[in-house]
């Protein structure tokens, strides 16, 4: 990849081209840059104004920026420009970055006497130091000790490197991987220049809250959004924020300002920070700006410091606000905000107001915690009257449990006549496996007090998918009259369950006689040829078949191919029963062997 092309980024900025800043932060013409920008900031197009703010939230680390950088930075402080402004205050606060690093302590002392020695070992050893070695040589006694503690420190190769003099003068290229190398490893000006900045960015903003505070709180609530967690990963780096610490938490006696930044008081941490802002009458006579803070921060320190404020100064202004600014609230990603929004809206009088749509609609999300929040409040709050009986049955039938389970909470609240039975039997396929039993049983009861079952409902819940509602199907057939009538035991021949045919095959072999021969013979041999599931059922099948065959013996042509399923069978089990059943059959009813023979050719008997 070549070094960027001057040319091209002018180009690209003529033509309001969104690729112009990527290009721009690969060119490193010092002077050029420099000149470039007066007229980037007096453009008065919307592409320039936006492509500066995307400039700026980059890291500072382009190759010979400083000019374009100092010089963009004094004229927005110059213009009064607070939206400008607060975006340098983010880029500078980003520029300074300490880390924890462990560094290794030694001490050593030389004295006349081993018991001299000792005393000083033992002080060193109080003191928290390991490794204490005491050598003698010559009649000299000589200490030592070491110890690892942990300490903050600045990265080295921070500041960005400059070229050769000759180089400088004639702004000779670089070639882009060493440009590249540059820019991982290194950020514009040193590190007093950049503290020198963070601090001449935040006293533009409090010059501004001294003179006219409402413009300084707009101006903050316009800057506060462009930090990110990435910016607030640790305690240290909060702190190196140094422009946000005191937007934030100026007056907190948990820190301390020092010259070189902010550090916690002693026997304080970040857990001690409570918001304490600058100019914070300001903040407590503005709710609203405060609450547009809390939704739009893009750093969960900011949103928690805006929830606080609004907590501290503004709740009963927060209790007022409608349902549908709450809502905003609970809908948030942070769960945080969206425990507020719930707590909020378990107190707020007017639910009625939003549409049963938008609160069906936010039960179709994945949050599990937020699902059970919201079932909950409308468990209590939402009248059953205002969701239609296809959305109740459609939450009932919904696999997470707070969902279905409001489901059921409606379905109890609500009359259906036997006109609804179709729709309601829709919830024997429900997903929730938890809820299902419950919803299945209300289902049976409601049905049941329609007058007379019909064997249709029972077929349902006998073709549901779930094998706990076929179970209670059964049981419901079972309990009613439909257990003798012939023609719905036809009709369940045909399902395509194994715990169905099962049993309806233990069913069937204690109501044998005079059942219908072909519904039967379908029935086992449904149960034999089945190649994946059954073999529970196999050998009772082949036990009936046989006893069948012993009273039938004219049906011996239809019956003993199922016979032959069995013997042929790769299933051990299955070809063990079926071969002993052929053999037992050839001993008892002699009068079979030429059929036998006829459909075992194989077997020598």
């Amino acid at each position: 990849m070549a070094a960027g092309s001057w040319t091209l980024a002018e180009e690209l900025f003529a033509r309001a081209d969104p690729a112009f800043v990527d290009e721009l932060r690969r060119v490193h013409f010092a002077e050029r840059l420099g000149e470039f920008a007066a007229r980037w900031f007096a453009d008065p197009r919307p592409f320039a104004r936006n492509a500066l703010l995307e400039y700026l939230s980059h890291p500072l680390n382009c190759y010979r920026h400083e000019p374009l950088v100092k010089r963009l930075f004094k004229l927005a402080e110059k213009a009064g420009d607070d939206i400008v402004m607060g975006a340098f205050l983010v880029a500078f606060d980003r520029s300074v970055r300490r880390a924890r690093k462990t560094r290794t302590r030694f001490k050593h002392e030389s004295l006349q006497s081993r018991s001299s020695a000792e005393v000083v070992a033992n002080s060193w050893l109080a003191e928290g130091f390991t490794n204490v070695n005491i050598n003698e040589h010559r009649g000299t006694f000589y200490a030592t000790a070491s110890k690892q503690e942990p300490v903050i420190v600045m990265p080295g190769n921070t500041k960005m490197p400059r070229p050769a003099q000759a180089q400088w003068k004639k702004n000779w290229p670089i070639d882009d991987g060493t440009r590249q190398r540059y820019e991982r490893r290194h950020l514009l000006f040193s590190l007093p220049t950049r503290r020198y900045l963070r601090r001449r960015a935040w006293r533009y903003f409090r010059n501004i809250g001294k003179s006219d505070p409402a413009r300084y709180v707009k101006a903050a609530v316009a800057f506060l959004p462009r930090f990110t967690d990435a910016d607030i990963d640790t305690d240290i780096h909060l702190l190196d924020n140094c422009g946000l610490m005191h937007v934030l938490f100026e007056h907190c006696p948990a820190l301390v300002s020092e010259a070189r930044g902010w550090q916690f008081a002693a026997g304080m941490s970040i857990a001690d920070l409570a918001p304490a802002p600058r100019f914070e009458a300001a903040w407590a006579g503005d709710a609203a700006a405060v609450f547009q803070v809390l939704l739009a921060a893009n750093a969960r320190a900011v949103r928690q410091w805006a929830a606080r404020m609004l907590r501290k100064h503004h709740d009963a202004w927060l209790r007022a606000r409608p349902v549908t600014e709450l809502l905003r609230l609970a809908d948030h990603a942070d769960p945080d905000l969206a425990a507020l929004g719930f707590d909020l809206l378990e107190r707020a009088p007017d639910l009625a107001s939003v549409a049963v749509d938008e609160w069906l609609t936010r039960l179709n999300g994945d949050n599990l915690e937020k699902l059970q929040r919201l079932a909950a409040l409308l468990t209590r709050r939402l009248d059953a009257g205002r969701v239609a009986a296809s959305e109740v049955l459609r939450l009932a039938g919904n696999r997470s449990k707070p969902v279905a389970e409001l489901g059921l909470h409606l379905l109890q609240q609500k009359t259906f006549a036997e006109t609804d039975a179709p729709e309601l039997l829709a919830l024997v396929q429900a997903e929730c496996s938890i809820v299902r039993p419950a919803l299945v049983d209300w289902l049976r009861s409601t049905l049941s007090g329609f007058g007379a079952v019909r064997g249709k409902w029972i077929l349902e819940f006998l073709d549901s998918k779930h094998a706990d509602v076929r179970g209670i199907g059964w049981a419901w057939l079972h309990d009613s009259e439909l257990r003798d009538d012939p023609t719905f035991w036809h009709y369940l021949i045909e399902s395509p369950y194994d715990d169905v045919r099962g049993r309806l095959v233990a069913e069937l072999s204690r109501r044998t006689e005079g059942a219908d021969p072909d519904a039967v013979c379908l029935l086992w041999a449904t149960v034999l040829l089945n190649v994946a599931r059954g073999g529970r059922q196999k050998p009772g099948v082949i036990t009936e078949v046989v006893n069948r065959l012993a009273s039938q013996r004219d049906e011996a042509d239809r019956l003993l191919p199922l016979l032959a399923v069995a013997v042929r069978s790769v299933r051990g089990p299955e070809f063990r029963v079926g071969l002993a059943a052929i053999v037992g059959l050839a001993e008892r009813q002699p009068s079979l062997l030429p059929a036998i023979q006829r459909q075992f050719p194989e077997l020598q008997l």
